[in-house]
């Protein structure tokens, strides 16, 4: 009997993290928190698989559940894609605050309070 081909577990690992990706991009597009971050990361990520081993496979649990790997996955892509969205709104903010500062000098250049 031949024994059946498994993919390696880096590149299920590897499109769990792209997907996951999508879906917290997903999510910051449409401004949601950071509990719907992760699950809009955790539902693009690992839910195709989710369905494929619950209703076609039903092969006992679900990957997920036996592989703490993927809830790690999942938290590295929500935190990838989230890290340019904080660093663009630290950006703005401190771009608010320079123009203030700037507007309180002029201000106070001219005599004005």
């Amino acid at each position: 009997m031949q024994e059946q081909f498994q993919i390696p577990i880096i590149f299920d690992l590897g499109a769990t993290f792209v997907f996951g990706i999508t879906g917290a991009l997903a999510a910051l597009r449409r401004g949601y928190d950071v509990v719907g971050l992760f699950a809009l990361a955790f539902a693009s990520g690992v839910g195709g698989g989710l369905l494929r081993d619950g209703l076609f496979i039903q092969n006992g649990p679900a990957v997920i559940t036996q592989n703490s790997q993927y809830i790690i996955v999942i938290a590295l892509s929500a935190v990838a894609a989230a890290v340019p969205a904080v660093g663009r709104f630290y950006a703005a903010a401190a771009a608010v605050v320079l123009r203030a500062r700037a507007i309180s000098k002029a201000r106070d250049a001219d005599g004005m309070r």
